[in-house]
């Protein structure tokens, strides 16, 4: 049983890997329950998870932006990094897709943004339309 679905309040949460860019290469970020959120609109990434990583390239923040939480509370964003976000399915295929992180200092939990979550195709490109979930539209 997920915990979700034990406490109605719980937000749902999925393992993912995040591959980010760095001088010495590629580093892999192992997220145990990033919380898929289908109302964000950005993908946020805490700075705990980036310690002891080496050197991350990301862009420094540009002040133009204002990103604010659930309640209304403003995040303290030091970059943003372009990376590849990756979960494995039930079957166990390996599902990736690219995706624009926003490196936050005054959040503990990494957040999954709609488009993320459409990407590693979670939600379809039908969401929120009403039915949309058992829609494919895919041809052979």
């Amino acid at each position: 049983m997920s915990i979700a679905s034990e406490c109605p309040s719980a937000h749902p949460r999925l393992p993912v890997s995040v591959e980010l860019p760095a001088k010495k290469g590629p580093v892999t970020v192992k997220v145990a329950g990033a919380v898929a959120d289908s109302g964000a609109q950005v993908s946020i990434l805490p700075t705990r998870l980036l310690r002891n990583k080496g050197q991350i390239t990301f862009s420094p923040h540009a002040g133009n932006v204002d990103i604010r939480g659930a309640d209304d509370s403003p995040l303290h964003i030091i970059g943003v990094v372009e990376a590849m976000v990756s979960a494995s399915s039930p079957t166990g295929e390996h599902i990736s897709t690219p995706a624009r992180l926003f490196v936050v200092e005054n959040v503990s939990e990494c957040y999954l943004s709609c488009d993320v979550l459409r990407g590693l195709r979670i939600v379809n490109e039908h969401f929120p339309e009403p039915g949309s979930g058992d829609r494919h539209d895919c041809s052979l």
